[in-house]
């Protein structure tokens, strides 16, 4: 959990600038939408990946909704919200995701 939250830290703390761009371009490209639907689709693949082991023995329902969760925990949308709503340091933000998605495994493997 650490290891996964400190890679999409690092990637979302450096991708920020540019997701905001995009995100406001989208409304008037239907490419530059289309790409972030695309990275957002990687982005949940990658989240996927690495909790695999926990995700693997639940059965269909049980498994998307859970991938919904960690994958909501681990998105821009709730970095940027920590980093400027919460004004967290990225150190910080990052801890947060981690217990964020310790908690969700938790609560939904018991």
């Amino acid at each position: 959990m650490a290891a996964f939250a400190a890679r999409r830290a690092e990637v979302l703390e450096t991708t920020a600038p540019y997701r905001l761009t995009a995100t406001i371009m989208a409304a008037q490209s239907p490419a530059v939408a289309e790409g972030l639907r695309a990275a957002a689709r990687l982005r949940r693949a990658e989240v996927a990946a690495a909790f695999a082991p926990e995700l693997d023995p639940l059965a269909a329902k049980a498994r998307g909704e859970l991938l919904d969760v960690l994958d909501a925990a681990a998105s821009g949308r709730t970095w940027d919200g920590m980093r400027e709503d919460t004004q967290l340091a990225p150190r910080a933000a990052q801890a947060r995701m981690a217990s964020m998605l310790g908690a969700l495994l938790d609560a939904a493997l018991r």
